[in-house]
């Protein structure tokens, strides 16, 4: 039995850790929490004066917000930043390996596309023989040969097809195989033609929805065929 720890198996767990440490830094807060919540629910909008009261609580509320965000990256920020560095080291670190790969993926998909030609030029061939004409009628003029009953006996040709030479599978000496998978790839070659029950589809209404509001904000359009663009305003405050 392997008395000896994994390695990291003493480290503590930083999610529960990284838990502790944001309700401990929240403590703080909580009374705020509850006067904002509270004033929130009496807040009354009858005039001016009274909307920029309600104005300064939201500001105040998002002043309180800002400083609990500091609070909050102090703890997540270094372990966003190890967690994407990791990333990009070990990335770094193997691709070569990656590129080397698909050299060797593209030697085999050469071999396979030599092996498929060479296949169907035997099936051509194949095909050829068995759809030749047959041998002109002997003379009866001519002697007749003797008949070799030692001799296979072919069978007609006429009404049969070629056997297709079936691939073997490509593997490997340590048991890896070579899958070949369908991958399905779409270039839209008229938009106008795709169905309607593709257009009005889950979420592709929101996805054009967004491109043709991103394309009027950029361009300043308010006139786009088929889309109605409406400038609403948006209130938001600000310190």
């Amino acid at each position: 039995m392997n008395d000896i720890a994994p390695i990291g198996h003493n480290r503590p767990d930083h999610v529960a850790a990284a838990r502790i440490e944001m309700k401990e830094l929240l403590e703080p807060f909580a009374k705020r929490r509850e006067e904002y919540l509270a004033s929130a629910a009496k807040v009354v909008v009858r005039d001016r004066h009274e909307a920029g009261d309600a104005t300064d609580l939201i500001g105040m509320a998002k002043g309180v917000w800002d400083k609990i965000e500091e609070k909050r990256k102090s703890i997540s920020d270094p372990h966003f930043a190890a967690h994407r560095a990791a990333i990009e080291i070990a990335s770094d670190f193997w691709e070569p390996v990656v590129e080397a790969m698909d050299g060797v993926m593209a030697k085999i998909e050469a071999y396979k596309a030599e092996r498929t030609r060479l296949m169907a030029q035997q099936e051509a061939e194949q095909r050829a023989a068995m759809e030749s004409p047959p041998p002109p009628a002997a003379d009866p003029a001519a002697p007749r040969q003797a008949i070799d009953y030692t001799a296979p006996v072919q069978s007609p040709s006429s009404g049969f097809s070629p056997r297709k030479p079936k691939a073997q599978p490509i593997k490997g000496s340590y048991g890896h195989k070579l899958v070949e998978t369908t991958e399905t790839l779409v270039e839209i070659t008229d938009w106008k033609l795709i169905p309607e029950y593709i257009m009005e589809a889950e979420g592709v209404q929101d996805a054009i929805r967004k491109a043709v509001a991103g394309f009027a904000k950029l361009t300043k359009k308010t006139s786009i065929p088929g889309a109605t663009i409406t400038l609403a305003g948006k209130n938001s405050v600000r310190s």
